[in-house]
């Protein structure tokens, strides 16, 4: 009886090993910052100012309810910049819909065909970053609802001096087709 495996058998066996070793480290490391937000307290002495940038693209589900969400906010000063890349996108009347609501102070709506690169997010963020007043920058996808304590939450760990980034987790909600249930996974 032979026992060698064939080579493709062997690669896939490496490729499980590998992926299950970096699911396994990504697992500890987010116990570990987990554990470390804790200490954070979300009441600084001054909060700096922000900016909100939130690239849009077409119609998604509960979009108008996502995007208002980064208007309302519990933060002293920030600004919410939506930008598209197409002067034709459906959003766009939303987007001006919420920026006549909450004031051009508060909302900038920004069109910019700016073109750095291949993906379409980041030539779309590109564009917004102009726009933006405020040198503190916070990054949010148009399917993103926020919690009113979002900007507080995502600013307070920038007051310890060896934090230069913050990033969140996200929790996938109302999943009707089994597709979207299948993402969530």
């Amino acid at each position: 009886m032979n026992a060698s495996l064939p080579l493709y058998q062997i690669l896939l066996g490496v490729c499980v090993l590998v992926g299950s070793a970096c699911w396994w480290g990504v697992f500890v490391c987010a116990l570990f910052f987990r554990s470390r937000s804790e200490r954070f307290d979300a009441t600084l002495a001054v909060w700096p100012p922000v900016t909100l940038l939130k690239p849009v693209y077409g119609l998604e589900k509960k979009l108008l309810t996502n995007l208002r969400s980064a208007c309302l906010q519990d933060y002293p000063q920030y600004q919410v910049v939506y930008s598209v890349q197409r002067r034709n996108d459906p959003a766009l009347p939303l987007l001006l819909q919420l920026q006549n609501e909450f004031g051009a102070e508060k909302v900038a709506v920004v069109h910019s065909r700016a073109n750095v690169g291949l993906n379409g997010k980041i030539n779309n963020l590109a564009g917004a970053l102009p726009h933006a007043r405020h040198d503190l920058l916070v990054i949010s996808d148009s399917d993103v609802l926020l919690r009113p304590d979002f900007l507080r939450r995502i600013v307070a760990p920038l007051a310890d001096p060896e934090v230069g980034a913050v990033s969140t987790f996200f929790r996938g909600r109302d999943a009707a087709a089994w597709y979207e249930q299948m993402e969530q996974l």
